[in-house]
């Protein structure tokens, strides 16, 4: 069976790059919140902007042809994912919240890995070995940068798994979701859901943002509307396999945002971690780039 689903229209290389752009700006909408959380609740942070994603995924169905774009065609299918990665960051910040951050990335960072595992029995599609040994790669990469060292297994590293396998499902929903559906209807729905979680938690301990905060929270807006738009596309053009993996490449764009704006200094096993990290998702592009298929029924086996 092609390891392409048969609802994608087959262009891994931009579903890749889409799939990069995604997280890249993923990585920048937690900056803001970071920055924000200073002044204000985090929860507040993340409604707020979330409403003016909201506003703006609107004002681009309205020019795309008008609202009856956010309605659903397969509702099932867009309220499960809605909910799955709703849950998602319900559960990481909860589970942050009582363990230390690095703990928590370690364990959500293996979503590539349960996305590639869940896409051949859920999807049929077939993952080649240089595809794993490029997944695995970089998870390695990425456990080395952030060392976790748990010692005991705890009702927070239980969350933070919990959240890693329903945002690794919420991509493979994605995946199922027919090419007929609106781009847009997906993307509304995990907005949405958010802001329905998050609004009532905020309304608890509201604070005035100050002017500048104001310029930061319109700017994770964005970010994450644009953010949403990308993911969705790139699981429109590639396999989920191929797309999960540059969710690795947010800990990079952590290293960059964490030094020039919190004054963060990486050390040199943070350093020696960027290497697998930004070498398997080369590898993933190149080798898409050479027509030799990590995925599908030409993949090695």
């Amino acid at each position: 069976m092609s390891g392409v689903s048969p609802h994608s229209s087959g262009r891994p290389a931009a579903g890749m790059l889409y799939g990069s752009a995604a997280f890249t700006l993923f990585a920048f909408g937690d900056a803001a919140f970071k920055w924000l959380s200073a002044g204000q609740s985090v929860f507040q942070a993340i409604a707020t902007a979330f409403l003016i994603a909201l506003a703006l995924v609107t004002a681009r169905a309205q020019s795309q042809g008008g609202l009856l774009r956010l309605v659903p065609r397969y509702p099932g299918l867009v309220l499960l994912r809605s909910v799955l990665v709703t849950g998602a960051v319900g559960s990481f910040i909860w589970a942050i919240s009582r363990m230390p951050l690095a703990d928590g990335y370690a364990i959500v960072f293996s979503v590539p890995i349960l996305v590639t595992a869940l896409s051949v029995p859920l999807l049929g599609e077939r993952v080649g070995r240089g595809g794993w040994i490029a997944v695995v790669v970089g998870f390695a990469g990425v456990v080395v940068m952030l060392r976790p060292g748990f010692a005991t297994l705890e009702t927070p590293h239980l969350a933070a798994l919990a959240s890693a396998v329903m945002f690794a499902a919420g991509t493979i929903v994605m995946r199922r979701i027919p090419p007929d559906e609106s781009e847009l209807a997906p993307v509304v729905g995990v907005l949405v859901t958010t802001v329905l979680v998050t609004a009532p938690i905020a309304a608890q301990d509201l604070r005035m943002p100050t002017g500048g905060d104001w310029v930061v929270v319109v700017l994770a807006g964005v970010a994450n509307a644009l953010g949403h738009l990308c993911l969705v596309r790139g699981l429109r053009e590639a396999a989920a396999a191929l797309v999960a993996p540059f969710q690795y490449t947010q800990i990079i764009w952590a290293v960059v945002f964490g030094t020039l704006i919190f004054g963060d200094r990486p050390d040199l096993v943070l350093a020696l971690g960027v290497v697998p990290v930004i070498g398997s998702g080369l590898y993933l592009l190149l080798a898409h780039g050479r027509e030799r298929p990590l995925c599908g029924a030409d993949a090695p086996p």
